[in-house]
């Protein structure tokens, strides 16, 4: 059975509303596309600024731990300036008492030489 006119033309209609429909959703779906490749270059573009930003953070790292080992051989250096320098006054205060009982000792002895000289004079007069 040939389809009539009026049927053919219903039919003709259904096709070109299906048509539009398909255009719409084929329009839909390439914004959809250009939105997602705009993305995955911001996503790039990102991943390469992370990238970057990663190998910068590496060489500051590097940079500042060789700068905190010179900083530890400073403070050591200081450190054992410092101990030599609080060392220096009890050096100075052991010379000083050292000479000051070899006086003593020194004229301890003078005065028992003296003593034995003066027995012996009188002893022997």
């Amino acid at each position: 059975m040939p389809f009539s006119e009026t049927e053919l033309a219903k039919e003709l209609v259904d096709v070109k509303v299906d048509i539009a429909a398909i255009k719409t959703t084929v329009e839909h779906i390439q914004d959809k596309l250009e939105k997602n490749d705009q993305q995955t270059q911001g996503i790039h573009a990102l991943a390469n600024t992370v990238d970057k930003l990663a190998s910068t953070i590496d060489q500051l790292a590097q940079k500042t731990s060789s700068e905190i080992e010179t900083v530890k051989g400073s403070i050591k250096r200081y450190g054992e300036r410092l101990e030599a320098l609080e060392k220096e006054p009890a050096k100075k205060w052991q010379a000083v008492t050292g000479q000051i009982t070899s006086l003593l000792v020194s004229g301890l002895v003078g005065a028992v030489i003296a003593a034995v000289i003066m027995l012996l004079r009188n002893g022997g007069a």
